[in-house]
């Protein structure tokens, strides 16, 4: 109707944009970009979900792509997009979870789609469910048919999957509708049957971690945090563990000084054994084992800690130099030691 609007039809619109292509050069990633104003950050303004969210007035049209084999968007926006565009009590909720959650069922059902593809279409279809009850319950209120759904499809996908690394992602997925679903003591079942058979299986311990920190079983989680980072495998990837594990303990037990030192001069350590340790994925992990000791010395209890912790942290930045020598430097701020 160009009487009534007038539109420039977007190639394949996003609901966040998250990327953004350069010809000049690369772009810093996780700091703002400015448009032609100067004030307006790119990403902010390519925020689809947030516009609509904050948007008071009517909105013309609302479209955005989401293919069968998207590799671009998550379920997860699509369900943040019903959420902005409608409120909880609002008579247009429940119409437009019914329109959503009938596409996703005939995605789950569709068998040209990878498995970890259905059992993310019926992720999707728990998360249009549990809309309105807060992102914290963990015995959301569900219809019984699709419980039952997630139910059958467990134990489909656990029986039939046979190769190791279709197994590896699909189990870890399923294991979280189960979570998500409010049936806990099957996730937890699922993913210790399945560790055994896993050849990663420090995957399954963070989230055998990961429910049990949702169901408030501070030392349970914190155990299987640990044997995660103990079982992990590759130097980028026990220096991600093992922030996750120090992270957990900052948070669930602060009081635990030996136990917060001993496993961040274990990351540290490791740190030490690998060259790449101060760049990409590597770099981050440390960064955030700082940021989180930075925080549990907020009152400067914990500086005596801080300060044999510096120790290992200068030893690690004496044989490096330049860009990585100014990363290894920001790790523990001044203050702290």
């Amino acid at each position: 109707h160009p009487e009534r609007f007038a539109a420039v039809y977007p190639n394949r619109p996003r609901t966040r944009q998250r990327d953004l292509p350069s010809l000049v050069a690369a772009l810093p990633k996780g700091q703002p970009v400015m448009m032609d104003d100067g004030k307006t950050d790119y990403f902010a303004r390519m925020d689809m979900v947030k516009f609509a969210a904050e948007h008071s007035a009517d909105l013309p049209f609302c479209g955005w792509c989401c293919g069968r084999r998207d590799g671009f968007a998550t379920w997860q926006e699509q369900i943040d997009m019903v959420k902005a565009l409608t409120s909880d009590d609002s008579a247009e909720r429940a119409p437009l979870v019914a329109q959503f959650d009938a596409a996703l069922a005939r995605l789950q059902a569709d068998a040209t789609l990878s498995r970890g593809d259905r059992v993310d279409a019926l992720i999707g279809r728990v998360e249009l469910a549990r809309l309105g009850q807060g992102k914290d319950v963990t015995a959301p209120k569900l219809p019984k048919a699709l419980v039952r759904d997630v139910r059958d499809t467990s134990a489909r996908m656990e029986r039939e999957i046979v190769d190791a690394y279709e197994r590896q992602a699909v189990i870890t997925s399923v294991g979280h509708l189960q979570a998500e679903a409010g049936l806990w003591d099957e996730s937890d079942a699922l993913l210790k049957r399945n560790l055994a058979r896993s050849h990663s299986p420090y995957y399954l311990m963070s989230q055998l971690a990961s429910n049990a920190r949702k169901l408030g079983k501070k030392q349970q989680a914190l155990d299987w945090y640990q044997k995660a980072f103990d079982t992990s495998v590759g130097p980028a990837t026990r220096l991600q563990w093992g922030a996750s594990y120090v992270s957990a303990l900052v948070e669930l037990a602060p009081a635990d000084a030996p136990r917060i030192e001993r496993a961040a001069a274990l990351v540290f350590a490791e740190a030490a054994k690998d060259r790449g340790a101060l760049h990409d994925r590597s770099a981050r992990s440390l960064q955030r084992v700082g940021k989180r000791l930075t925080s549990w010395n907020a009152d400067g209890k914990q500086a005596a800690t801080i300060k044999r912790l510096q120790v290992r942290v200068d030893a690690l930045c004496a044989r490096t130099s330049g860009a990585e020598r100014e990363t290894c430097k920001g790790l523990l701020p001044a203050r702290a030691s």
